[in-house]
């Protein structure tokens, strides 16, 4: 990609050293890459489009690890609804939100129980994204559940009612077989 764009400019600096305004003869554009079942392929944006920056922490996981915790935050059906419970909310703003979630990255590198840090991370990025458990994205940015508290109780603890609920009819039935 580089390459051919490097080869675009040469030849557009030729023809403009020339004074000729024609099109540069340029070879042609492989074609869009397919994935059979999905038709072209489309990188999914880590950040749904919002432009940020993300620092680079010396660690493609734990880099991996920002962005997926900063896309889901920043879902727009997130950022809607944080709208409508608080409008004035300071993670509205991506460059609040991207501290916020670097905060909790640190913690998480720096709790002791996660000594899988990847593995950790992704158990707690699969915990927000939880359908039955939206209330807690919402705590967090509402500032009702604090990032050590986040980071530092575990799976169960983060549940939400209804599914601690359904677990425990669960075993309960379980029990009686």
């Amino acid at each position: 990609m580089v390459r051919e764009q490097w080869k675009k400019d040469l030849i557009e600096t030729e023809l403009a050293e020339k004074g000729d305004k024609a099109e540069p003869n340029l070879p042609p554009k492989k074609p869009t890459q397919t994935n059979s079942s999905n038709g072209p392929h489309k990188p999914h944006p880590a950040n749904h489009g919002h432009a940020v920056a993300f620092p680079d922490l010396g660690d493609a996981n734990r880099t991996q690890a920002v962005k997926m915790l900063f896309a889901t935050l920043a879902a727009p059906e997130v950022r809607s609804r944080l709208k409508e419970l608080e409008a004035d909310n300071l993670y509205l703003d991506d460059k609040n939100l991207l501290e916020y979630v670097l905060d909790i990255e640190q913690a998480v590198y720096r709790h002791p129980e996660a000594k899988d840090y990847f593995k950790y991370m992704r158990e707690r990025v699969l915990i927000l994204k939880n359908k039955n458990n939206d209330n807690l994205k919402y705590s967090m940015l509402l500032g009702e559940l604090s990032v050590q508290d986040f980071v530092t109780q575990e799976a169960h603890e983060l549940e939400s009612e209804e599914t601690k609920k359904r677990i425990q009819e669960g075993r309960e039935w379980k029990m009686k077989s």
